[in-house]
């Protein structure tokens, strides 16, 4: 006699690994298909000139904190010149 409330615990089972299986599929296709959509077109923020445009941007933001870093030091500095 089979149980009327719902599937066997094997059947739980086959059905969750099932739904596992499905998951990671889409998962793989979404990235797959993200992939696809970053290829280098020549459109603005698209491969190499995307990446080029990172390490500017980086660069320009150490500078710049070396910059500030370097005038708070030397307000430290005139300021511990008065005492």
């Amino acid at each position: 006699m089979t149980d009327p409330t719902g599937p066997t615990r094997s059947a739980r089972r086959d059905l969750a690994s099932s739904d596992a299986a499905a998951v990671l599929a889409m998962i793989a296709a979404a990235n797959t298909a993200a992939a696809a959509q970053q290829s280098d077109d020549g459109s603005e923020g698209g491969g190499r000139r995307a990446n080029k445009g990172v390490w500017i941007r980086a660069f320009i933001y150490v500078i710049g904190f070396h910059v500030f870093a370097g005038f708070v030091m030397l307000l430290f500095y005139f300021g511990g010149r008065n005492h």
